[in-house]
């Protein structure tokens, strides 16, 4: 846990976004400015679905798939946590398989595909958080067959062009002197690379006035900050004391005159090292001059992430690379 005091700022920042996902194939070369996969916000696995046939196979995501050879939809209940605005059908025919995809039994589309192994298939919409039908209907099966893996929903990444940006030691963790975190996921104690799988800690602001601790993003959260080029998880929260929501990490908005929509705060470790280094790092990533940050929410996977372990690294701040976001070269 941490508490934050900083100077005033003065400049202001831009407007956020919602960027949708991207299929496989469409994905920007390396260097790009780029959308994106989101996360997962359900997933069924085609052998729980109605109807067709259950077989086995090692290429299948659960080793088993549904194979239909008739014109009747495979129906499959998915059930999604929040929001989607994609849907991501992992299938394949036998090279020219027509089907038909419907959710809640609305159509969505009519789609053609050649592969004869199975690929994601991305279709775009708008669905509420609940529980769902989705049916995929294969139209020609006098010439094909449907081989249906899974259906899953994603929630596609959101693009915030007005983050103000903190950074917290271990010098000024809450109690000092200590790597403490207070929603563990990834990590026991505060820590992280910087990769997707392996995030730094970042904490933000949370409520405490229904008597229990709210956070402004669950954890578990990823991040990534191109500023950085960096990947962060919500592990820990911004503001102490009994009525945290009154303070400036939770409140988020319009912090000291800028234009800002979301308050985060970046763990920069520094035990064993110099306080007076890593304190001028926090100093860099705070950016007194008041400039505000680009950072996604639920991102995707493939975004560059600069070497070293952390952002404060071997005595270097590793921050400054502005706010384009681009892919890893692979």
């Amino acid at each position: 846990m941490r508490t934050t005091v900083l100077p005033a700022v003065l400049t202001v920042g831009l407007v956020c976004g919602v960027v949708a996902g991207l299929t496989g194939s469409s994905a920007p070369a390396a260097g790009a400015v780029v959308a994106a996969e989101g996360r997962t916000t359900g997933r069924v696995q085609a052998e729980h679905c109605s109807t067709g046939t259950v077989r086995t196979a090692d290429e299948a995501s659960g080793g088993r798939f549904v194979f239909q050879d008739s014109a009747r939809p495979v129906d499959c209940a998915l059930s999604t946590d929040a929001p989607s605005d994609s849907l991501v059908l992992r299938l394949h025919g036998e090279g020219d398989l027509q089907v038909s995809v419907s959710v809640d039994g609305r159509a969505v589309r009519t789609l053609t595909t050649v592969a004869t192994e199975f690929e994601d298939v991305v279709l775009h919409g708008s669905w509420t958080a609940g529980d769902h039908v989705v049916g995929v209907t294969p139209l020609n099966t006098a010439t094909q067959n449907l081989y249906l893996d899974a259906v899953e929903a994603r929630a596609g990444e959101t693009v915030v062009d007005t983050a103000y940006t903190t950074g917290y030691t271990y010098f000024d963790n809450t109690p000092p002197g200590s790597a403490a975190i207070s929603h563990p996921v990834v990590h026991r104690r505060a820590g992280g690379v910087g990769t997707y799988e392996d995030p730094v800690t970042l904490a933000v602001g949370h409520d405490l006035s229904t008597g229990e601790d709210v956070l402004d993003f669950p954890a578990g959260t990823r991040f990534y900050l191109p500023d950085v080029r960096r990947y962060f998880i919500v592990e820990d929260t911004c503001g102490d004391g009994p009525a945290p929501q009154d303070g400036p990490c939770h409140q988020g908005r319009a912090v000291f005159g800028t234009t800002s929509s979301v308050w985060v705060d970046l763990w920069l470790g520094g035990e064993g090292g110099s306080e007076e280094q890593v304190q001028g790092c926090a100093g860099k990533v705070t950016d007194a001059t008041g400039a505000l940050h680009t950072m996604v929410v639920n991102p995707r996977r493939d975004y560059a992430v600069a070497p070293g372990e952390g952002v404060f690294h071997d005595g270097h701040c590793d921050a400054g690379y502005g706010s384009d976001l681009r892919l890893a070269v692979s």
